[in-house]
């Protein structure tokens, strides 16, 4: 009963449901962790128990583990409490922090990662959402210097949200964007005071009431005023037109928007095309709701500096709240789009969908941050570079620090970072506006997702491009084909994700935003339609049957249809309509899967009827089945194993590493209960073993688990995740990795080591 009130009070968030635990935790990283508060007592029915929470870092990162608190509601002595190191950086709930504890943390965090590749930290506030949102993006960003804001947001959504909505709170979502900028263009936020003199609403809302502005700083109350002058605001009231937009109609305006960006931006984005496709709506509703008549509201000065909150309400109670830090302030005016007021943005009936607050300064003074360097993430950076990467002595030292540049305008640098795609007809959405995070508005993306991609019900490769220019020959070895064009894939792939993980929306963008690149690397496959088997050399089945099943999974990806979630059965059926030309013959991915890797294969449950091929193409298969496919073949979901570009002179070497990464990723053996735990997927391998009960033995033997004591184990299957995603963030410690701006040295970025799995055995 308790798990069934934890579910619910966790309403979307991912819950950690494996190796017998259920949680509300979940990894954005394997090395950051967001969980909801571990609480005692009667809470702990309906939250995080504490002493589950406890049981769970002794069990996986015993030693290794640091808890940082944002809750400031909830303090508690983390000293005694909490086993592992602790911190407390406490703001209010649905609230932006002081800017200045976010550089503290993201500091923090990087000392205590660094000293050790094994320690893993642990974000939570209350829900374990917002604030612990804000924060892990914040680290992300300070974390990988290549990395958006919007991205980190967007990433850390879909890790910690079953709907994509991680950080939603408006003022958050600005203090993330507050420091990316100062990374990105090195500067330091100074002290500015102004004064604030005026401030105007567009178009006026529909209140008819005295409006208040309380103004506070992050500790102290400042003022409230009266903006109506103890009167009524007054609302001239407009008639509405009951006509309403068809579903295709608002299509034809996003085509229109499009169209109109890509006369400026040949380049534009689908999240940019979203972004002023939304407002457009949102202005053409507003409009004729309410018209284009704004309020202003002069106001007796008032003196400002740091973090600010404003906070507007009626008699009636509050409308909606703002905050900013007065060293962003842009010639000496602020402009906040309704989607960027806390609480305000989801007022349908009092505020247009084309809202806006404006807010008038003027200057009193400014003070530059006496500091003059901004500190170099150090999580990741790596000090044994192989000397098969690249000459050491050509490695660039690692920076401690990062000077800052005294001549940046924080505030223009600020807007370069969020300001909208923009044309001559005005297609544009303000600037802040958080709907450019695509996860704040899933269900347009997905209304764009419908509409321009077209699904195929079968794809046979060389049949849905007839005009592709192709490769007639090749003289190179099958397996260096098979290598590079899996090369080209993963490049797709980690362009369009981020940190290695590429979830079903990362897919589809492939599709949306890089067509361009789509079809060279479809042009750069044909070339395994020429290949010549004949040059497999001993040994090289195996790894060459691999690369083509994931190149051939990766593209297939992107030409089925991603939610619903697809179940495993119809996976299985995409595989037998997915086809290539492979060495003059046909192969579906269900042929390469269960007949090139798995050869022989008996009938069971798992397939639905045996793959045969001709005496021709059998003499290329491989001629036993390896038992360690299971840990091998990713299917493109949550629980699969990550996707590896193999290669023979070292393809044990990589088979072992693999392996192991999959067996401390996605299997765990918990020695206190002598249980063993196993994705589902695996069922379908057992046979490769001989039994399940010689697949429990040999697995557990890389646990450290001995023969004799392997009876006393019971293996258990966790339930398969169908939901899309590719691993590829190990691919980042191998130098394989595309950024979206340069960075100094690829080969320093080393961000996952696994060792070889062990059991798992808590005092807890």
């Amino acid at each position: 009963m308790a798990n069934v009130i934890r579910e619910a009070v966790s309403k979307e968030k991912r819950r950690y449901q494996q190796f017998g635990f259920d949680l509300d935790l979940s990894y954005i990283t394997p090395r950051i962790i967001a969980m909801g508060f571990p609480s005692e007592k009667f809470e702990a029915a309906y939250r995080n128990p504490l002493v589950d929470v406890l049981q769970f870092f002794e069990t996986f990162h015993k030693g290794h583990y640091k808890v940082y608190n944002f809750c400031r509601e909830k303090p508690y002595d983390g000293e005694s409490k909490i086993k592992g190191e602790y911190e407390y950086f406490p703001f209010d709930d649905h609230n932006a922090p002081e800017f200045r504890i976010i550089p503290q943390l993201c500091k923090d965090v990087d000392e205590y990662l660094s000293a050790d590749p094994l320690n893993v930290i642990a974000l939570h506030c209350k829900a374990g959402k917002g604030r612990t949102g804000l924060m892990s993006a914040a680290f992300l960003v300070y974390m990988l210097d290549a990395l958006n804001a919007h991205e980190a947001i967007d990433f850390y959504g879909t890790a910690r949200t079953f709907n994509k909505k991680g950080v939603t709170i408006p003022s958050q979502l600005k203090y993330i964007n507050y420091w990316s900028a100062s990374l990105k263009h090195k500067f330091t936020v100074g002290d500015r005071t102004v004064k604030m003199t005026k401030i105007e609403m567009i178009p006026t809302p529909k209140i008819s009431d005295e409006i208040f502005v309380k103004v506070s700083t992050f500790t102290e109350f400042v003022c409230e005023k009266s903006l109506t002058n103890s009167r009524k605001l007054t609302f001239k009231p407009l008639k509405e037109s009951k006509i309403k937009m068809k579903e295709e109609e608002y299509m034809k305006l996003y085509d229109e928007v499009l169209a109109e960006l890509k006369e400026e931006n040949p380049n534009v984005t689908t999240r940019e095309a979203m972004c002023a496709w939304d407002w457009k709506m949102r202005s053409i509703e507003g409009d004729e709701r309410f018209g284009t008549d704004g309020s202003a509201f002069p106001i007796d000065p008032v003196t400002l500096h740091g973090d600010i909150k404003l906070e507007f309400s009626t008699s009636k109670g509050g409308i909606f709240n703002i905050w900013f830090n007065t060293w962003f302030i842009h010639d000496n005016h602020l402009e906040f789009s309704k989607m960027e007021l806390d609480k305000g943005f989801k007022d349908a009936k009092q505020l247009a969908p084309n809202f806006k607050v404006i807010l008038n300064f003027e200057d009193v003074s400014t003070a530059p941050s006496l500091e003059q360097e901004i500190p170099f993430c150090q999580v990741g950076v790596r000090s044994d570079i192989p000397d098969d990467i690249v000459d050491p002595e050509k490695v660039p030292p690692i920076p401690k620090s990062i000077a800052t540049d005294p001549d940046v305008d924080a505030p223009k640098a600020l807007l370069a970072e969020t300001e909208s795609s923009e044309n001559p007809k005005r297609v544009k959405a303000p600037v802040w506006y958080p709907i450019y995070h695509t996860s704040l508005n899933f269900k347009n993306f997905n209304r764009i997702v419908d509409h321009l991609i077209q699904y195929p019900s079968q794809r046979e490769f060389f049949n849905i491009n007839p005009e592709m220019e192709v490769v007639k020959e090749t003289t190179r070895d099958p397996l260096e084909v098979a290598r590079s064009v899996l090369y080209s894939v993963i490049q797709l792939y980690l362009r369009s994700g981020f940190y290695g993980r590429c979830f079903d929306y990362h897919i589809e963008l492939i599709t949306l935003d890089n067509l361009a690149g789509v079809k060279l690397f479809e042009q750069q496959a044909s070339e395994l339609a020429v290949v010549d088997l004949e040059k497999l050399k001993t040994g090289e089945n195996e790894p060459f049957w691999l690369n083509v099943y994931h190149i051939m999974l990766l593209h297939g990806l992107m030409y089925w249809k991603h939610r619903p979630n697809v179940e495993f059965k119809d996976m299985m059926s995409n595989f037998k309509k997915f086809a290539y030309k492979i060495g003059g013959f046909s192969y579906t991915l269900h042929d390469v899967l269960m007949g090139c890797l798995r050869a022989p294969w008996p009938k069971d449950s798992s397939i639905d009827k045996v793959v045969t091929f001709s005496n021709e193409k059998a003499k290329y298969v491989m001629k036993e089945a390896d038992k360690n496919l299971g840990c091998l073949l990713s299917f493109g979901t949550t629980t699969s194993p990550g996707i590896w570009l193999y290669s023979v002179e070292d393809f044990a070497q990589q088979k072992e590493i693999a392996v192991n990464t999959y067996l401390n990723r996605q299997a765990a053996a918990l020695g206190a209960k002598k249980q063993f735990y196993l994705m589902g997927n695996m069922k379908m391998f057992a046979k490769d073993y001989g039994g399940e009960s010689a697949m429990k033995k040999e697995l557990l033997q890389r646990h450290g688990v001995t023969d004799h004591d392997v009876k006393k184990w019971d293996l258990k299957y966790q339930s398969e995740d169908t939901e899309n995603r590719v691993i590829l963030d190990h691919l980042i410690a191998q130098n394989i990795v595309v950024t979206h701006v340069p960075v100094n040295f690829l080969g320093q970025c080393s961000l996952f080591r696994y060792e070889k799995p062990t059991v798992k055995d808590p005092k807890a």
